[in-house]
């Protein structure tokens, strides 16, 4: 009976139902408060070992990634939304104002693959599982770490 009511409060566009989801850790929490961004556990990611393949020493390889949020589109007038001052007080509106300061918002996320997949591997998995219809794609930031793999500093970084 609860998802039913969730069901048809989403329906009339009610915001309290998407608590639930937001309270979960599916998505990064506080997310319908502003928090974009979900790093996971990058020292865990960078211990992971294993030897049991002969000849292939597999470590994780912890990379960070994003994905554009889908939903940012709404149809709200940004002259009208900030010229006028006489704007309904209701969901809907709430709902578009949240939204048209959220256009080209991007979802950050940690990863952890491990480290015999290449770059372009795991952009295809990570787009396979979270866009399967093609349209959103996630992208994976061009510098992943491996635990033990140096890192070649410039002159910039090593005198900061």
């Amino acid at each position: 009976m609860s998802f039913v009511m969730m069901k048809r409060a989403l329906e009339r566009k009610d915001t309290w139902p998407i608590r639930f989801y937001d309270s979960m850790q599916i998505i990064p929490n506080g997310l319908l408060d502003g928090t974009f961004t979900s790093f996971g556990l990058y020292e865990e990611c960078l211990d992971i070992e294993n030897e049991q393949f002969p000849g292939l020493k597999m470590k994780g390889r912890y990379c960070l990634a994003k994905r554009e949020l889908p939903f940012m589109y709404p149809s709200l007038n940004n002259e009208t939304a900030y010229r006028s001052t006489h704007l309904p007080d209701n969901n809907d509106m709430r709902l578009l104002q949240a939204m048209n300061l959220l256009k080209k918002t991007y979802l950050r996320f940690g990863v952890c693959f491990p480290s015999t997949c290449s770059a372009k591997e795991i952009n295809r998995a990570l787009n396979r599982i979270m866009s399967p219809s093609g349209k959103q794609y996630v992208e994976i930031e061009s510098e992943c770490k491996v635990k033990d793999r140096e890192i070649k500093l410039n002159g910039y970084q090593r005198t900061a």
